[in-house]
Order: structure tokens, then C-alpha cells, then sequence
């Protein structure tokens, strides 16, 4: 059955020390690293339950217990498998326009999810796709509108052009696929954090970066 409201679905993990951004160690300690990703996806999740009541907003939650609501969103949990397979999923799971978006970019503003939703279910018959691009080549937000998710089987997660190569095997399909224009930097190192932290000062992630426990150097 296809929705009448789009589905946004946060994509990420439930904040548990040693199973969440671990790339921010040695310099943090993984309780330290949880707590910043908590923070993190606390902001993100703000910015996607502001788009309510005109899409629908779940939390998709990678961990051993996911509770029905995670500060006030809807979750649910992903499905065993690797990183195509639960992201597959997440477009099998609720036909219709859906808008992925990551949690490691704090800074992300609800008007760049309304953007996005806007390119996605745009009038016309074509499949349609929409990607958020990062500074590092992937992408921090990825919608479809009718495509078969399938083909992120093919995906290249790691390269430093895999915005780009779903891209262009989309438009190959067939599918009206649009990059949007805000590149953000999403945090998989210190030194991302750092950048973040220092751009945006009024977000949540960055109050936890200056809090106790904030790691040392320049």
C-alpha cells in the first residue's frame, strides 16, 4: 500500500558505548563517543520531527533492544544483514516517496529536509531519486519515488565517488535523480567534529563538545 504522506526514516544506531562512532576514538573514550553521538542524533532528529504532520518521521535504529519511541519519534528496528540490505530495507518496508537521512550530520536543517521531500515529490510520472551529498563523497540523505532499491547491492559505499556513481546509474535507469545543493561535512573523525562543532556553536552536538569530558589539543 503506498502512503499518503512521504516517510522520512532516520537511519542510524541506538547510542551505546563501544558500538557507535568509534572513529572518534583513541581521542574520545566510547563512552565519551556515545555520548557525542547521542547528541548528534538528537539533533538530527529535532530537524526531521519538524517535518510532521505532512511526512511521516521513524527513527530506523540499529541495536540489540530499540524501544517504540526514541525522544518522542516513532522507531523501529533495522533487520539483520549488511549495510545494503537494511538500507534496501528501509524503502521495501513503506512504499511510497521515502527520504532516508544519516545521523552523523548534526547541522542539518529541517528547510534542507523540506527541500529534499520537495525534488522527490515533484509532479510527473518519472521515478524519481534525490541525493544530499558530503565532503567526503558519500551522501547524508538518499530519497526514492519509485525506483527498486536493489541496485544499492551495487553501491560502493566507501568510495570517494559514490554520490556520483548512484547518480549517474539512476539517470542510466531511467530516474529523474537530482543532487541537492548543500554539501554537508558528516562526522566520522575528531577533526570532523571539531569542523562541525566550530561552524555551528548553537547545536546540541556542538554544547556536548565543549561539555565535560571534551577531548584536548589544538
Amino acid at each position: 500500500m503506498v502512503h499518503p504522506r512521504p516517510g522520512v526514516a532516520v537511519f542510524g544506531r541506538i547510542p551505546v558505548p563501544g558500538r557507535c562512532k568509534t572513529r572518534l576514538s583513541p581521542v574520545h573514550s566510547p563512552a565519551r563517543a556515545a555520548a557525542l553521538y547521542a547528541a548528534m542524533l538528537a539533533d538530527v532528529l529535532r530537524a526531521a520531527a519538524r517535518l510532521e504532520p505532512a511526512a511521516e518521521v521513524r527513527f530506523v535504529a540499529d541495536g540489540a533492544e530499540v524501544p517504540g519511541r526514541y525522544l518522542g519519534v516513532p522507531a523501529r528496528p533495522q533487520p539483520s544483514g549488511g549495510l545494503a540490505d537494511r538500507l534496501e530495507d528501509v524503502f521495501r518496508h513503506r512504499p511510497g516517496p521515502m527520504l532516508l537521512v544519516a545521523t552523523d550530520v548534526p547541522q542539518v536543517r529541517t528547510g534542507q529536509l523540506r527541500r529534499a521531500l520537495r525534488t522527490l515529490t515533484r509532479p510527473g510520472g518519472a521515478p524519481r531519486a534525490v541525493l544530499g551529498p558530503t565532503h567526503d563523497g558519500g551522501f547524508w540523505c538518499l530519497g526514492l519515488n519509485g525506483p527498486d532499491p536493489g541496485f544499492l547491492h551495487d553501491v560502493d559505499f566507501t568510495s570517494p565517488s559514490c554520490t556520483a556513481a548512484v547518480v549517474a546509474r539512476l539517470r542510466r535507469d531511467g530516474v529523474a535523480a537530482s543532487m541537492l545543493p548543500a554539501v554537508l561535512r558528516d562526522i566520522d573523525d575528531d577533526a570532523d567534529a571539531r569542523s562541525v562543532a566550530a561552524r555551528h556553536p548553537r547545536l546540541g552536538f556542538s554544547a556536548a563538545m565543549r561539555g565535560p569530558g571534551r577531548s584536548l589539543g589544538p
